[in-house]
């Protein structure tokens, strides 16, 4: 896995951009499933969702609600795989 810095942001995968695969910001937290998908959050509220361990392609990438926090500081799946819990700086919830 690589990261290129660009203008202000990072894309995390190759040759992907901002919702093509890549995501937006330094990366803060990382996190593997038990199926082996790999879990990057941003300090610019940005989640890339990558599979083959991180060394696959881009399954997703998306920005949390921007009324939310100030970036993502830990992501950390449940035992089955089926759900990932993000946690961020400066959160209400």
């Amino acid at each position: 896995m690589r990261t290129a810095p660009g203008r202000g942001r990072s894309k995390l995968s190759e040759g992907g951009g901002v919702g093509v695969g890549g995501i937006k910001g330094i990366v803060s937290a990382l996190g593997m499933s038990p199926e082996g998908y790999l879990a990057a959050g941003t300090f610019s509220r940005w989640i890339g969702l990558y599979d083959g361990h991180g060394r696959g392609g881009s399954v997703g990438a998306f920005e949390l609600d921007p009324s939310g926090g100030t970036g993502i500081t830990q992501v950390l799946w449940s035992a089955d795989g089926r759900y990932l819990c993000v946690a961020e700086r400066c959160s209400d919830g």
